[in-house]
């Protein structure tokens, strides 16, 4: 096999994994399939922060596409499908309220793994810094902010256009355009907030927005 097919066959294996728990839980009764697509994003935020940089699938020479940002662009795809499916504040709301858990727990996690490594009775067999550890902590909170503001805005603007257009050509175009342009944005936003949140970072934006840029281009497999 050529780098590009087993590539090909690693994303699409990606596409396949993140896909199942919606495509399954369509055939679910209504308030089940709320109630998985909860679970599922919550498991998402949670794995977005975990595969941020556990590994990576390198695309080129200069290019590499980060399991975090896959998920990411997975949590993206299942929130837009979500709210698409049930505009409702509720849903948005409670959404907001699983994240804002998950996160707390996430938080928890980490500051437990910091306390343990500043033990003197722990043999560290990881080189985990603590700066690494603060910038994650930092970074989770940004995260937090920036996905509740755009599920948010993701329904403001979901209603819009299901009020204003019947056609589901129209509404389908609308929320691809909106799945991208939430990407974009997150590419931009997420290097500003770093910079300011940990000063000296110097997370460069477009490096932020050709990580989205690969997240996007992977999809055209699907």
């Amino acid at each position: 096999m050529t780098d590009f097919v087993i590539l090909s066959l690693i994303i699409i294996a990606h596409i396949l994994i993140y896909s199942f728990p919606p495509i399954v839980g369509s055939f679910m009764k209504q308030n089940e399939q709320i109630n998985l697509n909860y679970v599922y994003l919550g498991v998402l935020f949670t794995l977005v922060q975990l595969f941020d940089n556990l590994y990576s699938i390198t695309l080129s020479s200069k290019y590499s596409l980060f399991g975090g940002d896959i998920a990411y662009a997975a949590l993206i795809f299942a929130t837009v499908y979500l709210i698409s499916s049930q505009p409702e504040p509720k849903v948005v709301r409670n959404l907001i309220y699983i994240i804002m858990i998950n996160a707390l727990l996430l938080f928890l996690l980490f500051y437990l793994i910091n306390h343990i490594l500043d033990s003197d009775q722990v043999v560290n067999y990881l080189d985990i810094s603590d700066l690494l550890l603060e910038f994650t902590l930092r970074s989770l909170f940004l995260s937090l902010l920036l996905f509740s503001s755009e599920i948010i805005l993701i329904l403001f603007f979901t209603k819009k256009v299901t009020l204003k257009y019947q056609s589901h050509l129209s509404v389908t175009l609308f929320l691809g355009i909106g799945y991208v342009i939430v990407l974009v944005m997150d590419g931009i936003l997420y290097p500003i907030g770093i910079n300011f949140l940990f000063p000296g970072s110097n997370l460069s934006i477009l490096n932020g927005l050709i990580c989205i840029c690969n997240v996007i281009k992977s999809h055209q497999y699907h």
